[in-house]
């Protein structure tokens, strides 16, 4: 099967693999025990449930289990899986549930159509991406016109970006993507 995908450029790797530093204004780093963190979303965030994107296996399900159900959330289920986490109950929370395409490395148009469709329709949304949701926050970004994306940074803490403050940076850099066709018929995950 062959999907539209967005290439990064080069130049872009070290910096993307880093959004929270490189989108520093606008962005809201979170360091601390989940826990603690969760109580601070909590108190940040719980009346904008509605306006907040999730990226990320264990940050959805510490949503889910701190604070509240999100409008979306975007995992993959490679970090469900290994904290043994039951994705029906996951998906349990949810009003409606999509599932795309996304490689490694590579923002698909599937996806992005995905985001923008879950996001317009207001319910409370689960994509489930085959593959890896990593760019997908950036995506997010691109296409919410305002709201939070909230993303974790491994080893590191959570992210809190502000699509408002960061929606001309990002659609800047996303317009530096390259559209090909890939064939995904291998290496990419099936749930």
């Amino acid at each position: 099967m062959y999907i539209t995908v967005y290439e990064m450029p080069l130049v872009f790797r070290q910096v993307l693999s880093k959004p929270h530093i490189y989108l520093h204004h606008g962005t809201t780093i979170l360091i601390g025990p989940r826990e603690a963190i969760a109580f601070i979303l909590r108190l940040m965030h719980y009346t904008e449930l509605y306006n907040i994107i999730v990226v990320g296996d264990y940050v959805c399900e510490t949503f889910i289990k701190y604070i509240g159900v999100p409008r979306m959330c975007i995992v993959d289920g490679k970090t469900l899986r290994y904290l043994d986490i039951d994705s029906k109950e996951v998906k349990k929370s949810f009003e409606y549930v999509e599932v795309c395409t996304n490689p490694q490395g590579y923002i698909s148009k599937q996806c992005l159509e995905a985001i923008d469709k879950c996001f317009r329709e207001g319910l409370r949304s689960l994509i489930i991406v085959n593959g890896e949701e990593d760019l997908l926050a950036l995506a997010s970004l691109t296409i919410i016109p305002q709201g939070y994306v909230i993303y974790g940074i491994p080893s590191i803490g959570v992210a809190i970006s502000d699509a408002t403050i960061l929606k001309i940076s990002v659609t800047n850099i996303f317009s530096h993507f390259k559209s090909i066709q890939m064939s995904v018929a291998n290496g990419v995950d099936s749930h």
